[in-house]
């Protein structure tokens, strides 16, 4: 019995050391990466807030009248911009002027400022304002005949 007692506390005793050295040697590990990515476009947008329009204009009482709208540009933060106003549909090139045209092929001309047309881009929560400010000289249209006068103007945004 005294064999047997010994040999049931060595192999107690070798149980013992064998899960001790398992867990103290562990198989080797290899750490493997895996990159996680993504590119944010630069995109811009550019959207107008109404038209210019001058109202009725009397001759009988020709003054200077002014007229305002506003652009918004909205683009990915950080963004370089400009905003791009056209001479209209009906510009002079002749002359350099921008003008308005009746049904009964009169003119009207007009001047336009842009203001705040370039920037650097605060995101799209925060659209930049463009304003374009227009004005009708009273002289341009006291012997001008009765009707609607129009143009059309484009607005791009380049980035």
């Amino acid at each position: 019995m005294k064999h047997t007692a010994r040999t049931r506390a060595l192999s107690l005793t070798l149980a013992a050391a064998s899960a001790m050295l398992g867990s103290v040697c562990k198989a080797q590990e290899r750490v493997a990466g895996i990159d996680v990515s993504a590119a944010v476009a630069i995109r811009c947008k550019v959207e107008t807030r109404g038209e210019i329009a001058f109202g009725a204009l009397d001759p009988a009482q020709a003054v200077n009248t002014f007229a305002v709208t506003e652009a918004r540009v909205a683009c990915t933060r950080g963004a370089v911009y400009r905003l791009i106003v056209d001479n209209g549909r009906n510009f002079d090139g002749k002359l350099q002027r921008r003008r308005m045209t009746s049904g009964a092929n009169a003119v009207l001309p007009y001047t336009l400022d842009v203001l705040g047309a370039e920037g650097i881009a605060t995101g799209w929560f925060r659209p930049a304002v463009v304003r374009l400010a227009a004005s009708v000289s009273g002289i341009d249209y006291i012997d001008l005949p009765a009707g609607q006068y129009q143009d059309v103007i484009r607005v791009l945004i380049e980035y």
